[in-house]
C-alpha cells in the first residue's frame, strides 16, 4: 500500500471515531420539550432518578439561567449519562442492601431459635413448679392447717387492734373536749384576774379611805375629850353653888 492510500485510510479511521464520538454524545443527551407544569426538579426525578440533581440539567442547558423558569415548547436537554452513574450507584447500594438485608434475617433467624429454647425453658420451669406444688399440696396439710390458725389469730388480733383503735379514737375526742374546756376556762381565768385586780385596786383605794377617816376619828375622839374636860371644868362651880342652895334649903326646913 503507498503513503497516499495509508493516508486516506487513516483520515477515514479518524473520520468514523469523531462520527461515533458525536453520535455518543448525542445518545447521552435527550431532548424533551416542555409541557406545562413541568419543573426542572420533576425532570431530574424522573431521568435521574433524584430530584436534587438538577444542576446537572442546568450543566447541560447553557442558555437555562434562570432553572426555576421554564416555559412550555422550551426544549431542554437531559444528561442521560447522570442517569446511567446514579442508576450504578442506586444497584450498588441495592446489593448492599441485600446484603444486609440477609445479615438481619440470619440474626432474627438465630434470636427465633433462642426465643423458642427460652419458651421451652420457661415451659420446663412452669411444668416443675407444678410438680413441686403438687408435692406441697400433698405434704404440707399440717402447714396449711397452721396458716389457717395463725391467719384466725391473725384476725382476732386485727379486730382487738381496731377496737383499741376506736377507744384511742374516743380518748382523742376526749382529749380534744379537755384542751377545748382548758382553753375556755384560761379564757375565764384571765377575765376573773382581771376583775380580781380591779377589785384589789379598789380595795385599796378604800384603805387608803379607811385610814384617813380613822385618823380623821381619832382627831376627832380627842377634841370630844378635851371638850368633856372643859365641860366638866364649867359644870363643877353650878354643881356647889347647887349643892350649897340645896343643903340650905334643907337646913332651913
Amino acid at each position: 500500500m503507498g503513503k497516499r492510500a495509508r493516508w486516506v485510510t487513516g483520515c477515514l479511521v479518524w473520520l468514523a471515531v469523531l462520527v461515533f464520538m458525536a453520535g455518543s454524545a448525542q445518545a447521552a443527551l435527550k431532548t424533551i420539550k416542555v409541557k406545562s407544569g413541568d419543573t426542572i426538579g420533576k425532570y431530574a426525578r424522573e431521568y435521574l432518578g433524584d430530584a436534587s440533581l438538577w444542576p446537572k440539567i442546568q450543566a447541560v442547558n447553557p442558555d437555562l439561567k434562570n432553572p426555576h423558569m421554564i416555559y412550555p415548547g422550551q426544549e431542554i436537554k437531559i444528561p442521560v449519562e447522570v442517569a446511567e452513574e446514579v442508576k450504578v450507584k442506586l444497584e450498588k447500594r441495592l446489593v448492599e442492601g441485600e446484603e444486609k438485608a440477609d445479615e438481619l434475617q440470619g440474626l432474627i433467624a438465630r434470636y427465633k431459635a433462642q426465643i423458642a429454647e427460652l419458651e421451652a425453658a420457661k415451659e420446663a420451669m412452669a411444668e416443675g413448679e407444678m410438680a413441686a406444688e403438687v408435692v406441697v399440696e400433698e405434704d404440707c396439710t399440717e402447714v396449711k392447717a397452721e396458716n389457717a390458725r395463725l391467719a384466725e389469730e391473725r384476725q382476732d388480733w386485727e379486730n382487738e387492734v381496731n377496737r383499741l383503735n376506736v377507744q384511742v379514737e374516743g380518748l382523742r375526742e376526749q382529749t380534744r373536749e379537755v384542751e377545748r374546756r382548758n382553753v375556755k376556762l384560761q379564757g375565764e381565768a384571765i377575765h376573773l384576774e382581771a376583775e380580781i385586780e380591779a377589785m384589789e385596786a379598789r380595795m385599796a383605794a378604800c384603805q387608803e379611805e379607811l385610814a384617813l377617816i380613822e385618823g380623821e376619828n381619832a382627831e376627832l375622839k380627842e377634841v370630844i375629850l378635851q371638850l368633856e374636860d372643859k365641860l366638866d371644868d364649867a359644870r363643877l362651880p353650878f354643881y356647889i353653888l347647887f349643892s350649897i342652895v340645896t343643903l340650905g334649903l334643907l337646913v332651913g326646913i
